[in-house]
């Protein structure tokens, strides 16, 4: 069972390091993914991201305080619940509670990276593996031996705190997974599209449905992106605005 790990900071990453490691261990049918550890050297990292997502089977979301405007972690769930109606998309929280989580990603039933709610994520992992699942007890004997180890390799990071991050920090964050995107796939008529818009082509309509990452961001994302690149515009050209 294939499973993507997306991460965005270095308590993310952290969180997601120690997934990759011990997954294997409580659920054996597990093969885990994560960017940092699993990209291959010289590959076209967008394209083999987005190949990635499509294929898997399961997204696992290390959400930390750090991590919670991330786009990249908005694009990967997007992406992967566009291409797989199936697929499994679980955050697992570090620092977090389920009511911190707001936006698109509140949406997906969330585990907190405590002993009950990581015994429910292993569980749920076995579940949708189908056919490789293993006998329930399997996993809890797996879960009482590796416990343990697994909360003390969490703890070895501290979840941190929630940047303070202004609208032109996220516009530009999106602004490069959009670049990325481009070059992911770059005859693409509506990610060219795209692109030429955040770029100043005016003669473009905002409100064209083709625009933004329809295909690729959660549907209730998409209003937000627009309107964060509209009130952009309107700062860079100083036009109007409708309030």
């Amino acid at each position: 069972m294939d499973v993507f790990l997306s991460w965005s900071g270095h308590a993310s990453r952290h969180v997601a390091s120690v997934l990759r490691e011990w997954l294997p261990s409580f659920v054996h049918s597990v093969k885990p993914w994560m960017s940092q550890e699993d990209l291959r050297v010289g590959a076209k990292w967008a394209e083999e991201l987005s190949s990635k997502l499509e294929a898997t089977e399961a997204l696992i979301i290390c959400m930390t305080p750090e991590s919670m405007e991330s786009a990249w972690v908005h694009f990967e769930a997007g992406a992967a619940a566009r291409t797989q109606e199936r697929i499994f998309i679980c955050p697992f929280l570090f620092g977090l509670s389920p009511h911190d989580v707001v936006g698109p990603l509140s949406h997906f039933q969330s585990c907190s990276a405590t002993k009950e709610g990581t015994h429910r994520l292993l569980q749920e992992l076995n579940r949708h593996a189908n056919d490789n699942a293993v006998d329930p007890t399997v996993i809890e004997k797996s879960f009482a031996k590796f416990w343990p180890d697994f909360s003390a390799a969490l703890s070895a990071v501290t979840p941190g705190k929630a940047p303070v991050r202004s609208e032109r920090d996220v516009l530009n964050e999106i602004l490069d997974l959009t670049r990325s995107l481009a070059q992911a796939a770059p005859n693409d008529p509506a990610i060219r599209k795209l692109v030429k818009w955040v770029n100043g082509d005016r003669s473009l309509d905002p409100a064209d449905g083709s625009l933004a990452l329809l295909r690729y961001l959660p549907d209730d994302a998409v209003d937000d992106f627009l309107g964060r690149l509209i009130r952009s515009r309107r700062a860079d050209s100083k036009l109007p605005s409708d309030d």
